[in-house]
């Protein structure tokens, strides 16, 4: 579900990062003029959607890591007993399971920014 979510708002993230690309260079536009100029770059209207494959494949893989990371860390805290930890076992395990694939998925989310970017300056 969040990939397809991903999937559909693609294009706002990549009028966001556009924006904000275009203003750390000094070359701020309108939202107007910057779809436009994404569009003009070759692609059309499709640019817009630049770097979707890069954040399918971000969100997806990164649930998934999430909660198989998740469910090892239940495993190994539940030893053979199989109780489930108290709610603040359950909150560390769930944020640890959140950090390994936050950062096992960063260098997806470094050419997903740098795909949704390109262009920016030259435009």
């Amino acid at each position: 579900a969040g990939a397809s979510v991903s999937a559909v708002l693609q294009p706002f993230d990549t009028l966001r990062t556009r924006l904000q690309a275009d203003a750390t260079t000094g070359t701020a536009r309108p939202v107007g003029a910057t779809l436009r100029a994404i569009a003009a770059e070759g692609h059309g209207v499709s640019s817009l959607w630049r770097g979707s494959t890069a954040t399918v494949l971000r969100v997806g893989g990164g649930a998934g890591l999430h909660f198989f990371s998740l469910q090892l860390l239940r495993g190994a805290a539940a030893g053979g007993s199989g109780q489930r930890p108290q709610w603040v076992g359950d909150a560390a395990m769930g944020g640890t399971a959140r950090a390994v694939a936050v950062f096992a998925m960063c260098p997806l989310t470094t050419v997903k920014t740098r795909m949704e970017a390109s262009g920016a300056a030259a435009s």
